[in-house]
């Protein structure tokens, strides 16, 4: 999987993955700075043991992976991330917070 990590994002070729879905993320917390105006951005995400790769959305519908790009717009290693379910929040949104560098997501 380090292949994965130290690849070029933009590449296209099939990954092995444990689970792929569309997600919704909202960025509230990078590098300690609560974010005021963050917005909902659309993703598919495969999760393949401890590491995340995003593809952006070519459009703002459609929820079925021939809706997202081929090429990953991000990578994210989960070393150090926890996983938050608040009882709140709908019951299909989860957090992940990084303490270490002071980051967090909301994912819906």
């Amino acid at each position: 999987m380090r292949s994965v990590l130290n690849s070029d994002p933009s590449r296209t070729e099939p990954i092995e993955c444990d689970f792929q879905g569309f997600v919704r993320r909202k960025t509230i917390l990078k590098d300690g700075r609560k974010i005021s105006l963050s917005s909902w951005q659309r993703y598919w995400l495969q999760i393949t043991r401890n590491i995340l790769v995003f593809y952006s959305s070519k459009s703002f519908k459609g929820t079925s992976r021939n809706d997202f790009r081929l090429e990953r717009c991000k990578v994210l290693c989960l070393d150090g991330w926890v996983a938050t379910w608040n009882a709140g929040d709908a019951a299909d949104a989860f957090q992940l917070i990084n303490h270490h560098a002071a980051t967090m997501y909301k994912f819906k």
